[in-house]
C-alpha cells in the first residue's frame, strides 16, 4: 500500500479522518506536545491525538501553563498549593486515561506566559510537533483561532496540527 503525507486535514462536524501513514522520505514523528488549559475546547484535540498516537506510536506530552501571577513560585500559600495540586491531578487523570488505551503519555506544568512556555518547550524539549485546539478558555470567537493558538503558530519552529472545536463544545 502506498502511503501519503497529509498536510491539511479538513473536518466536517463530528467526522474527522486522519491519514496517519508516512512516506519513507517524511520526517519521523515520535513525540507530540499537547498544550491544554483545562477547558473542554482545548481538550477537543485529544481524539485526533489519540488516533495519531495509535497509528504512529507517538508519545504524548500534555502541558499546562499556569499564567504568571496565577501561582507564584515563592512563597507558596495554601490556596496556590491546592491550585497546583488540582492542575497536576487533572493532567494525571488525562495521562492515566491515555495509558489505559496503551499509549505512552506524560505531562508537565510550567508557570509563565502560555505562548512563551509552549514555544520554549517545543524548541528545547524533545517534541516533534504540537497538536492543539484553535480555541481554549477564551472560547469560540469569530476569529479563525484564539490569541494563544495564533501566536504559537506564528512563533514556533515545529509543525503544528490545529483543529477548531466542534460548535457544540462551546455550549457544554
Amino acid at each position: 500500500m502506498q502511503a501519503t503525507v497529509v498536510s491539511k486535514v479538513e473536518t466536517k462536524g463530528a467526522q474527522r479522518k486522519a491519514i496517519a501513514a508516512i512516506e519513507p522520505w517524511a520526517p519521523e514523528y515520535r513525540r507530540v506536545l499537547v498544550p491544554l488549559d483545562g477547558s473542554r475546547l482545548a481538550e477537543s484535540i485529544l481524539p485526533m491525538v489519540v488516533t495519531l498516537a495509535t497509528s504512529l506510536g507517538l508519545e504524548i506530552v500534555l502541558m499546562h501553563v499556569v499564567v504568571a501571577g496565577g501561582v507564584q513560585r515563592r512563597p507558596v500559600v495554601p490556596s496556590q498549593k491546592r491550585a497546583m495540586e488540582r492542575i497536576e491531578g487533572y493532567l494525571e487523570d488525562l495521562t492515566s486515561g491515555l495509558r489505559r488505551f496503551g499509549l505512552m503519555a506524560g505531562w508537565r506544568v510550567t508557570c509563565g506566559d502560555p505562548v512563551e512556555e509552549i514555544v520554549r518547550y517545543a524548541a528545547e524539549g524533545p517534541v516533534d510537533f504540537i497538536a492543539m485546539s484553535t480555541h481554549g478558555t477564551g472560547g469560540q470567537s469569530a476569529s479563525p483561532m484564539g490569541t494563544v493558538a495564533g501566536t504559537v503558530l506564528e512563533r514556533v519552529t515545529r509543525p503544528v496540527l490545529m483543529i477548531k472545536p466542534d460548535e457544540w463544545l462551546a455550549h457544554v
